[in-house]
């Protein structure tokens, strides 16, 4: 798996042959929207979010693999969705965690 997705390449090549590609600003506006409409409680916030950039995200041949982040939902497990945002850098493209509103954390 390419992990370096950022750095002159906008798609990751996974060992099964699809693809995550790096979405685009209004991509990842859309799916936060779409996940604040799934998500019935503060608790699904995250992993419905994860779900919506997966969604977005992740191509076969060039062709999206699921079709909304309700699909991703429906199909995958909790360990499954979060494994994706574990196994590489950010869907959205960002390298490095932004630093912390206390000053903490890695600097950009």
């Amino acid at each position: 798996m390419r992990k370096n997705i950022g750095a002159g390449r906008e798609r990751m090549r996974l060992e099964d042959g699809r693809e995550l590609r790096l979405l685009s600003a209004l991509e990842v506006l859309q799916a936060r929207r779409e996940a604040e409409e799934l998500a019935q409680s503060e608790g699904e916030r995250a992993l419905c979010a994860n779900a919506c950039l997966l969604a977005r995200a992740l191509e076969n041949h060039g062709r999206p693999v699921f079709d909304s982040g309700k699909a991703v939902l429906a199909a995958m497990g909790i360990r499954e969705i979060g494994r994706w945002q574990q196994s590489g850098p950010p869907l959205t493209g960002r390298r490095t965690p932004p630093r912390r509103t206390d000053g903490s954390g890695p600097s950009p």
